[in-house]
């Protein structure tokens, strides 16, 4: 057993498939306005993040929710990261976020460091067009730095941020091409997106 969030090579191919037109790994719909920082469409699809409240009662960090949404007019099936243990734990290491913080430092959060041990897929998601996939992330799930130096991202100190989400697939599963172009063909999204900054604050502790 390893700990570690380096990716291994796929040893099969396994399809998400969800009903409907809207997919939604979050619990919350997707408003409307500029409550979202929606980053600017690249073939057919665009990624933006909001803010919302904590769903645990007295949790004191933030939490957001990123979608990746499908503008085109083309479905899509979009590499969004691993999964582990036949589906039981999903990793979509292909989402990152990256903070500027008080300072005016742009910083990547990683996810927290697991172990990979055993039979690792692709999480592959279909995005019909029209569609969207929601990702609840909160401060938590990552930690900043490298290395022995790492350190929670909830321990942020108090002050002004900014936040946005990247989508790249490269960072997400490596899959054997055949297999994957047997099921997904074409339709398969491989560019990059970015979101628009989103700003939020880490008040003082009482």
């Amino acid at each position: 057993m390893m700990r570690t969030t380096q990716l291994g090579t796929c040893v099969g191919v396994l399809l998400v498939v969800l009903p409907g037109t809207v997919f939604l790994a979050g619990s919350a719909s997707v408003p409307s306005g500029d409550a979202v920082a929606w980053g600017k469409a690249h073939e057919g699809l665009r990624i933006g993040i909001y803010s919302v409240q904590p769903t645990q009662a007295g949790q004191d960090q933030r939490e957001f929710r990123v979608v990746l949404e499908n503008v085109g007019e083309n479905d899509l099936v979009l590499n969004v990261g691993l999964m582990l243990g036949n589906g039981r734990s999903q990793k979509p290491e292909a989402i990152r976020l990256l903070i500027t913080d008080p300072e005016g430092r742009l910083r990547e959060l990683h996810p927290q460091p697991y172990i990979v041990g055993g039979r690792v897929d692709p999480m592959l998601v279909p995005l019909p067009a029209g569609a969207s996939y929601t990702i609840r992330c909160t401060l938590a799930q990552y930690v900043l730095g490298i290395g022995k130096s790492l350190e929670s991202a909830a321990r942020l100190k108090p002050g002004a941020y900014r936040v946005r989400a990247d989508y790249d697939p490269k960072r997400g599963c490596e899959f054997d091409k055949w297999d994957v172009m047997s099921l997904v063909s074409a339709c398969h999204w491989a560019g990059t997106v970015h979101s628009r900054d989103l700003g939020f604050n880490i008040p003082p502790k009482p």
